[in-house]
């Protein structure tokens, strides 16, 4: 009686293990071609395009408008402004205010003499004394905007006066204004006499330093250099390391602006996440790599993708094959952006090794429950 159940046991088990391959061997294939194994990489149509995103197969061609970006800075950017030019004004600038009147027999003189010229220094308020007027703020204005500030003021003064107002700003401040992520922001005087008898800073990193330094990482700020109506962006590390730094001239304004940039690394690499960049510009294969490359057991290096979202809105899946030597040697020049995803898939015979386990897990189950029923009284 043993013996027979112990021959059943064998027989149910066999049958089983045969059904379970039986199957596999039929339905892997079909899951394979009709795309349903879970797939952890995107899906691109059969047409090679996907709604709503523009993708860009990268090869050794198209590449090259993808480089990574180099900031250099653009000399002319920083003119030193003609007095009187439309900048903000700010303490310690020296104002030349005009004041005529169509007509005499006011407070102030004709347009057809000199009219009243006055030189009003701005004060640590931000505000100048204007006479028969009285106290006026001026800082963070442009002359015109001042011109209109007096011109109303004087009006309410008299309904019968009509005033004519010019603004100069006839000699900047030998100053220059610190802000954004510095410990101790503030302004600093440029000429020795006023710099409290340390050094006044000649350059935007010695002014940086006044202010004690930049409050983050120096790698992810940003230095702002405002000079007039001009603006330049230059990352500090350049500063420091390339020797990009420009010489100050009174009125500058400096802006140090925390500007921290990642990407994010998905699929079959060793680690998943946000990652700081370490260089300036990384490339893609240095993205790779400081995500601990590509999983040998899983991933599929003929698809590896880069979700773009680009600053005029439009979305971007660039699309490479590193499965050749060419793929690596594209990798190394294409340029990753702040906020730039990687992405690896994984390829299908992981995919389809993930349902097997699960297929074959199941059975034994099954044989398990069999074999506890074979084996009662």
């Amino acid at each position: 009686m043993k013996n027979r159940t112990f021959m059943n046991y064998l027989v149910g088990r066999q049958f089983l293990v045969r059904v379970v391959l039986g199957i596999v061997a039929t339905t892997l294939p079909l899951l394979t071609g009709c795309g349903y194994l879970p797939n952890s990489g995107p899906g691109i149509g059969k047409n090679g395009q996907v709604e709503g995103v523009q993708i860009i197969m990268l090869d050794a061609l198209s590449v090259k408008q993808f480089a990574p970006r180099i900031i250099t800075p653009d000399a002319d950017n920083l003119q030193q402004p003609a007095a009187g030019a439309t900048s903000a004004i700010q303490h310690g600038d020296l104002l030349t205010v005009s004041i005529f009147e169509a007509s005499t027999g006011w407070l102030f003189k004709s347009m057809q003499t000199d009219g009243n010229i006055f030189s009003l220094r701005v004060d640590s308020k931000g505000s100048v004394t204007v006479p028969f007027l009285g106290e006026v703020n001026v800082g963070g204005k442009i002359p015109a905007e001042v011109e209109q500030i007096i011109v109303s003021g004087l009006r309410a003064q008299s309904l019968s006066a009509q005033p004519a107002v010019l603004v100069t700003i006839a000699m900047p401040a030998a100053t220059v204004e610190v802000s954004g992520d510095v410990r101790s922001p503030g302004s600093y005087a440029l000429s020795p006499s006023a710099s409290q008898g340390a050094p006044p800073p000649r350059t935007a990193l010695e002014a940086i330093n006044r202010a004690g330094g930049p409050a983050q990482d120096s790698t992810e700020s940003d230095v702002l250099l405002r000079r007039g109506n001009k603006l330049q962006i230059l990352p500090m590390e350049d500063m420091l390391v390339g020797g990009n730094d420009p010489v100050l001239l009174p009125g500058d304004r400096i802006v140090v602006h925390h500007n921290p940039r990642y990407f994010v690394a998905m699929g079959a690499v060793t680690h998943t996440g946000l990652f700081n960049f370490e260089t300036r510009n990384p490339s893609l294969l240095e993205a790779l790599a400081q995500a601990g490359g590509m999983l040998d057991a899983r991933a599929d290096p003929g698809r590896v993708f880069v979700f773009r979202s680009a600053p005029d809105k439009r979305s971007i899946l660039f699309a490479l094959d590193m499965s050749k030597a060419e793929g690596v040697f594209v990798a190394a020049r294409f340029g990753i952006e702040p906020g730039d995803a990687v992405y690896v898939t994984n390829a299908e015979i992981y995919q389809a090794s993930k349902v097997l386990r699960t297929l074959m897990s199941g059975s034994s189950a099954v044989i398990e429950a069999q074999s506890a029923v074979n084996v009662l009284p």
